[in-house]
């Protein structure tokens, strides 16, 4: 599969609901989970982390306030995703200092 086709699919549809002020987010998945969130963070205001352990996956959205969450298909049993979501759904985004670099962050994008 064409993965860069898929991702930017539901990045756009993520990214859709998020500037309609809708709560949203979005799971991909492909061989390593790498290629398809480096596909997905190139549509601007996604910010897609791959978690391949319930800490990456709850830091991605606490600290990095990740709106996609990409897994390793080859990588991760179904178990283990189940996991990653799991903790990810229950992180809340945090403010303060994670807030100041999403928005430095954020700003990269009208850099291009």
């Amino acid at each position: 599969m064409d993965y860069p086709d898929f991702s930017q699919a539901a990045a756009q549809g993520v990214l859709a609901a998020v500037q309609a002020g809708r709560e949203c987010c979005g799971v991909l998945a492909c061989g390593s989970g790498v290629g398809i969130a480096i596909a997905a963070n190139k549509v601007r205001g996604i910010r897609c982390v791959t978690a391949w352990c319930e800490h990456a996956a709850e830091y991605g959205r606490r600290h990095n306030h990740a709106n996609m969450l990409a897994f390793g298909a080859d990588l991760q049993t179904f178990t283990q995703a189940r996991r990653c979501l799991d903790s990810y759904l229950a992180a809340e985004p945090e403010g303060g200092r994670h807030s100041a670099r999403v928005a430095k962050v954020n700003a990269l994008d009208t850099a291009r």
